[in-house]
């Protein structure tokens, strides 16, 4: 790591900084983020816990990501995927149990 992206992490230490910053990102991906939503039917409570997951993410590795808003897109995308792909799951065993592997037989 270079000494000028180590000092852009030490000044992101102020949380005014990191607030503005993480805000900005996220105002420019919203409407990326609503048609992703949209596209996967996610509904909005569990959108909002999708992106707050992905913003804490974002946060956490800050000082390793290139490009946050792109970042922030592709996370919630994969977060989208993994969403319906377990609330199927769950909703298959729910209705067949003889589906879920782990069902008591």
């Amino acid at each position: 790591m270079n000494g000028s992206r180590r000092g852009a992490v030490v000044k992101l230490a102020d949380p005014d900084e990191w607030s503005s910053r993480v805000a900005a990102v996220l105002e420019q991906v919203r409407p990326q983020l609503a048609r992703t939503f949209r596209a996967y039917r996610i509904p909005p409570a569990d959108s909002e816990d999708l992106v707050q997951d992905a913003l804490l993410a974002l946060v956490t590795g800050w000082a390793q990501i290139r490009d946050p808003a792109a970042w922030l897109v592709g996370t919630v995308r994969r977060r989208c995927r993994n969403y319906v792909r377990h609330h199927f799951a769950r909703k298959a065993a729910t209705a067949n149990p003889a589906l879920c592997l782990t069902a008591p037989r």
